[in-house]
């Protein structure tokens, strides 16, 4: 069985009576990229401090290493690197100095700051002014940072918000390598759909401070089943034809849409419409997007 490196239990933030997260349980395990995902204001990043013990919990539990965190916090976070909204910096030293005073608050090898720069690949611009580096570049000095210490486990807060595409694309790389090459267990939050899809093996969602979906991203793909839109001439009437003939289908200015097809029914449904004389010039499968399935969840849960 795969260790467990972060388990919470019911847990909760109140402020006054509106509860900010609201009894959720998070399950990560070693090697996992845990994409915790939810619209800003769901309760990410509050989730995110209690696990760094940055604000208390108003009930619940939280374990980490197996070990509960309120009583072990000091040795826990020994082995917990974190970036959570913009890392700390001074601009007019370089990467390699500023990663030198991170260095020495931390006690550990200077042998340390050319490894991990090394990792989010910012050897080239070591000893360039923080001033002088990109967004993109900035994040991966913090990133640099969390690694200090040489963690376990690496908590990133929405760490492409305000990237251009290209800084988008560095971290997303960073994070999927990390696992793989470094063994570092990493929980990012994101509100940005497409990013968790590219990066997470797990995900959760929180919605109004609820978790609401927790399982293998692939699971939450499957969410929806795909549908078979069809390009025909006289879109109107084959529609006509089809529903006369017993087959459930709508028509919208894209084309004819069926759902719950195999091959065997769609060729029926080309062969049918051949048959009756509608010429037929495309047929395609279409997934649902993230953003569409987690629309529907949310839907789901705000109808309860």
């Amino acid at each position: 069985m795969e260790e467990t490196m972060v388990q919470t239990t019911d847990l909760t933030r109140r402020y006054g009576t509106a509860a900010v997260v609201d009894r959720i349980n998070i399950t990560v395990r070693r090697g996992e990229v845990y994409g915790f995902l939810g619209p800003n204001g769901a309760g990410k990043t509050t989730t995110i401090r209690m696990l760094l013990g940055l604000i208390r919990s108003t009930s619940g539990e939280v374990e980490i290493f197996g070990q509960p965190l309120k009583r072990k916090r000091t040795d826990i976070l020994k082995k917990v690197g974190s970036l959570v909204e913009s890392p700390s910096y001074y601009g007019h030293l370089s990467g390699r100095e500023n990663m030198e005073v991170a260095r020495r608050l931390l006690d550990v090898p200077k042998s340390r700051i050319d490894r991990v720069l090394e990792m989010v690949r910012l050897i080239p611009a070591a000893d360039k002014k923080v001033k002088q580096y990109s967004l993109g570049m900035k994040q991966r000095l913090g990133i640099a940072m969390a690694l200090l210490g040489n963690p376990e486990l690496l908590i990133l807060d929405e760490p492409t918000n305000g990237l251009d595409p290209a800084g988008i694309q560095e971290i997303r790389e960073l994070i999927v390598d990390m696992p793989k090459q470094h063994g570092i267990t990493i929980l990012v939050s994101s509100h940005l759909l497409n990013e968790i899809d590219q990066m997470a093996t797990q995900v959760g969602i929180i919605h109004q401070g609820k978790m609401i979906f927790q399982d293998d991203i692939r699971v939450l793909r499957r969410q929806s089943n795909p549908r078979i839109r069809i390009g025909a001439g006289d879109a109107r009437e084959a529609c006509q034809a089809l529903r006369d003939r017993g087959w459930d289908v709508t028509l919208d200015r894209d084309g004819l849409w069926m759902q719950g097809l195999n091959r065997r029914e769609t060729a029926q449904v080309v062969e049918t419409l051949v048959m009756d004389r509608f010429s037929v010039y495309r047929v395609e499968e279409v997934k649902p997007s993230l953003e569409e399935i987690f629309l529907e969840l949310t839907g789901k849960e705000n109808s309860l």
